[in-house]
């Protein structure tokens, strides 16, 4: 896979509101010296509409960009075919999602996880039939076995950590970003490495904690610029000068500091970045891969 000219991490959220501070966007170009924030156009807060047109806009540029989303695109197997069939793709699940959820602006997905309510804890004590390890991903299994932290189950639908609302949301955004952008834009893995290639711009999913834990900063929140400058010199990159850091911002700045660093200096990503040994084609068919885990 060819290499990218610029780098940006998005911190995303699935709530319910049009606008959140938990969406935290961040950028470093491949020479750069530090990432920069990347800033909503009107607003404090992003929307996630906003978010799908800045995106867009990207595709539209000459710099080769790769975008980093910390959601997941795609559902275990298991689950995805029970619901869609035995033959169905990640893509045609994001086009489920959009046709159940079309009328809900904003990419909010409740009547997603609504309809099928049976799949999703929502509260309460844990149910029997819930079983986070048999819901897992491959990539999710993948990423704990090499010690980058265990990304929580997207079936989990409340906590502070929960991460399910915002993949519903991503794959709607994921979807009319397809729609939209056309060949400008990629999403990996389940685009060939030719349509990478010829990509624009191409979108991944992250997972942030990922970073820190490459920096060797363990499974803490960084929640302050001592701890958020040390994690960009291990990824890298120079400090950036901030009043106020929350978790969002620099789960955001170190995604984006990460991804370069995991995609190196040269012309090509590295192949074990680009086609990770462990994921199968299931997983970059159904499922989808976290980028970093190998």
């Amino acid at each position: 896979m060819l290499n990218f000219d610029r780098f940006v991490g998005i911190d995303w959220s699935g709530a319910k509101g049009k606008r959140t501070s938990s969406i935290q966007g961040a950028q470093i170009t491949r020479d750069g010296s530090h990432p920069d924030i990347v800033h909503p156009p009107i607003y404090k807060n992003w929307s996630r509409a906003e978010v799908a047109d800045w995106i867009e806009v990207q595709t539209q540029k000459d710099t080769r960009t790769l975008v980093g989303i910390d959601c997941n695109f795609g559902y275990g197997a298991r689950v995805l075919e029970e619901q869609l069939g035995a033959k169905t793709t990640a893509e045609n699940l994001w086009a489920h999602i959009e046709d159940v959820c079309a009328d809900v602006p904003n990419y909010y997905a409740a009547p997603f996880w609504e309809k099928y309510a049976d799949y999703y804890w929502f509260g309460g004590k844990q149910p029997a039939w819930f079983d986070a390890k048999k819901l897992r991903r491959e990539t999710e299994w993948a990423c704990g076995e090499v010690g980058l932290g265990q990304p929580e189950s997207p079936f989990k639908l409340f906590s502070p950590t929960q991460v399910g609302k915002g993949g519903l949301a991503g794959m709607r955004m994921l979807h009319d970003l397809k729609a939209r952008c056309v060949a400008r834009l990629a999403v990996w893995p389940f685009d060939s490495d030719e349509t990478c290639n010829q990509a624009q711009l191409v979108i991944t999913e992250i997972y942030p904690r990922q970073f820190i834990k490459r920096a060797d900063l363990g499974s803490k929140k960084i929640d302050n610029c001592r701890d958020l400058d040390i994690c960009l010199e291990r990824l890298g990159a120079g400090s950036i000068s901030l009043p106020f850091v929350s978790d969002h911002i620099a789960d955001a700045i170190v995604s984006a500091a990460g991804l370069r660093q995991l995609c190196g200096i040269g012309n090509s990503v590295p192949n074990e970045i680009a086609r990770p040994a462990k994921m199968s084609i299931q997983a970059a068919l159904k499922e989808g891969w976290i980028f970093g885990v190998i």
